[in-house]
């Protein structure tokens, strides 16, 4: 299977609203309080305008995976600064350039072939290009991701938590 990486088009919405929904299908299968499967009307249109407006070759990277001629997932990335004073903070790192990933999305039907992790290499390879130190994401705690991310070697830095009001 031969994935190519590449930009966000036109006529990729219906490929991306697919993964997009499928992503949140699972989620929402794990814990449906706090995930749900987003409304189709309009959404992959809404996507692909969304990821192309995202996209600044210099702070915001946006890949769509290809194979075969549909989109089978994508991700997002950004530039993360060095914190202005980090000498006066108590985590270490903060005098670096980061990248964080915002969003990373596979279809489920191309799990465990190679796609998610061709997007995450490019990531790190855009970042690295870019003089980031660290690349970062956020992963529900008992999701598919976490132990994808963990596979990649990616260690849990932090938890994040939160509270209904």
């Amino acid at each position: 299977m031969k994935i190519r990486l590449r930009r966000v088009r036109s006529d990729d919405g219906p490929d991306l609203a697919r993964a997009w929904t499928d992503q949140a299908e699972t989620y929402a299968r794990l814990d449906p309080d706090l995930f749900r499967v987003p409304h189709s009307d309009g959404l992959g249109a809404w996507l692909v305008e969304s990821l192309a407006d995202q996209a600044d070759p210099e702070r915001r990277l946006v890949l769509v995976a290809d194979v075969e001629g549909t989109a089978v997932g994508f991700v997002v990335a950004a530039v993360v600064a060095p914190h202005p004073a980090p000498e006066r903070q108590m985590q270490r790192g903060l005098d670096a350039r980061s990248v964080r990933i915002e969003a990373l999305v596979v279809r489920r039907d191309h799990w465990r072939r190679g796609v998610g992790t061709r997007l995450v290499t490019a990531v790190e390879d855009w970042a690295r290009n870019r003089g980031a130190a660290l690349v970062t994401a956020e992963a529900f705690t008992g999701g598919p991701a976490a132990d994808f991310l963990a596979a990649r070697g990616y260690a849990r830095r932090a938890v994040l938590h939160g509270r209904a009001l």
